[in-house]
Order: C-alpha cells, then structure tokens, then sequence
C-alpha cells in the first residue's frame, strides 16, 4: 500500500485511541470515586479484570508506536514487518473488547451508596423501658457500650408523673439472646453527689456483656416487699468491624460485616419493603468461600418492640435464611453465627423498611 496513506490513517488511528484512552480514564475516576477508590477496588474481581484491560492497552498503544516509527518507514523495501505486527494488534483488540464485555457485568464499587467504615464503638449506649404494669420508666446507660468492662447508670421513674422512685435496690440481669450459656447478674449502688447525698442514679460496673451481639437486660427494681421487672434489648456492637452497605435501586440492600480475621456474614432483606421478607445470612472466609456454620441466629428488633428471634433454615453449608414480616419503619437487625470450628461472628444493622 502506498506509504503516505497508511501514515494517514496511523495518525488517525492514534487520535482516535488517545480519545477513547482519555474518556476511559475519565470514566474509571468517576466509577471508583476517585484515585483512592482505584487502588481499593484493585482486590476487586473488577479491579483485576480492569489493570489486565489497562495492560493490555499499553501493549496496543506500544505496537502501535512500532508501526508508526519502524513498520510504515520499511513498506518501500517491501518489508512484512507492518502486516505482522498488524495481526497481533487485532488479537490484542479482540481481548480488550472480551475484557469490556466482562467488565459490564461486574459492579464497581458504588460511590455514593457504600459505605466502608470500621464500626466505632459508642461512647454511651442508652436503653430504656417500662414495666408490663406501666408504673415505673427506666433509662439505662451502658458505656462504652462494647464487649468486656462497662459501667452502668439507672434511672427509675414513676411512668405517669416522670419523679424518680425511691427504691430500696435494682438489680441487672443480663442474657444473651441466642446463647443461653451467658446469663448473670450485677446489683447496683445507689449513686451519689459531690456532697455525699444520695442521688436518683444507680450505678454498678462489670463484665456481664462479654461478646458482642444482642442482650436482654433486665431490671429488677425493689420497693419494700415488692419487686417491679423491667425488660429491655440491648445491642453490644463487635468492636474493629468493618461494615460494607452496598444499595443499588431495585435491589435488596447488602450488607456485609468483616470481622479482622478476614471472615464475613452478609446479610440481606428481600424484598427490603413492607410485607413478608425473606432474611438471607451467608459466612464467607478469608478467601470469599462459603463458611460452613453450625448454627446461626438472626434477631430483628423494630423500632419500641421487643426483639424477635427468627427461626432459621439452612439454605447450604453456609447459607441460612428466615422469614418474617415487617412493618415501615426502622428496624435494628443482630445477626450471629457459629463457625464448625466453635468460632463466632456477628453483626448489627439498622435497616428502614419502607413502603413498596
């Protein structure tokens, strides 16, 4: 072929891969939410697929350079260097388009809709309850809310009129919700002021939320010879857990709970609105293969309800699903599971239901 013509049509050829290369790296910024989102989606299926399409490319953009500065020059000695290294590039363009097409089936990381934190643990965590009666209101304070050592702070008031109630003594009863096991007591102190008068606070500390996950607490508040029970839920939150929320429209929102180890429970509601809803809970290893469980136990609590132990069924080795019914509103979701090694993993959540 005449070598002024390819010479123009390799000039064209290589502003026209200049445009694409610019929009594809426009793209991939937008995508990933920008150079950070890059380098943390590169442990990503995604991520992969994407530095192998980007690699590729640069050997593209490299043989072209070849045909460009050696190849075309050569035509007049009637040299095949330009149709072989032609070849190649048409094989390489081909596994660059197979690259794009895998790539439209993967999902990016979603800029706006995950979120990737670690979960801190709450400087105060605050339940409160009533009797079945409706005669006294407690608030608990429970800090710093996380498994091990916490401190507790009570009050006790009349539920009609709000005057704290002197009582004689309050007693904690601790259990933990799905693991029978984990049950026992503190009594608390009546606290005091500055000035050593006695004050509408009791208070006590200890080691009865041992691990992390959902707990009843139950005050037990003594008046002469009569005793008022008051049960309340309380949620201790694993401490240096990452929760990933990924929420695409018309999906179920996924939500998956890392433990440091690497192991993870995902949890989803589907459909996610008002009604019946399947509760799927899935372990995965450190690997991102299915964790064979003993058990597992989803607990969901709506917003002034009492928590609601779902009974479960094994869908696989590390597959458990429940059925429920939700109302709108916001709901307060515990998972936990058990590990064929007697490990445990567990997380928290709070999920809106809305209308359908």
């Amino acid at each position: 072929p005449p070598v002024a013509e390819v010479a123009a049509y390799s000039r064209l050829a290589g502003y026209a891969l200049l445009v694409v290369v610019t929009s594809g790296v426009v793209r991939t910024i937008d995508e990933l939410d920008g150079w950070s989102g890059i380098a943390k989606a590169l442990d990503t299926p995604y991520g992969t697929t994407l530095a192998i399409k980007v690699a590729l490319v640069i050997v593209l953009i490299s043989l072209g350079a070849i045909n460009r500065l050696r190849a075309i020059p050569r035509l007049t000695d009637g040299s095949p260097m330009l149709a072989r290294v032609v070849g190649v590039e048409v094989v390489t363009a081909i596994a660059i388009l197979g690259l794009t097409a895998t790539l439209t089936g993967l999902p990016p990381n979603p800029p706006a809709s995950r979120l990737s934190t670690p979960t801190p643990a709450a400087a105060v965590t605050t339940v409160e309850g009533s009797d079945f009666a409706t005669t006294v209101h407690v608030a608990l304070d429970v800090g710093p809310g996380a498994p091990g050592a916490n401190t507790y702070d009570l009050r006790v008031d009349d539920f009609d009129s709000g005057v704290p109630v002197a009582a004689d003594g309050v007693t904690l009863r601790f259990e933990a919700i799905g693991r029978p096991d984990l049950a026992s007591s503190v009594d608390l102190l009546q606290g005091m002021d500055g000035m050593g008068s006695m004050v509408d606070h009791w208070t006590g500390d200890g080691t009865e939320l041992s691990v992390p996950g959902p707990w009843t607490v139950t005050a037990t508040i003594t008046t002469g010879s009569e005793a008022t029970e008051v049960a309340m839920g309380l949620s201790i939150e694993p401490a240096d857990q990452q929760v990933d929320v990924v929420a695409q429209d018309g999906l179920p929102t996924i939500v998956t709970f890392t433990s440091p180890d690497g192991r993870q429970l995902q949890y989803y509601a589907d459909p996610g609105v008002t009604g019946p809803n399947q509760l799927h809970l899935t372990a995965f290893d450190g690997e991102g293969q299915e964790l064979a469980l003993a058990d597992a136990t989803i607990i969901a609590t709506q917003a002034g309800g009492a928590p609601q132990v779902l009974d479960t069924t094994r869908f696989s080795p590390g597959h458990f699903v429940a059925n429920t019914t939700m109302a709108p509103g916001r709901w307060h979701i515990d998972v936990l599971a058990t590990t064929g090694d007697g490990g445990a993993l567990t997380g928290a959540y709070d999920q809106t239901i809305g209308q359908e």
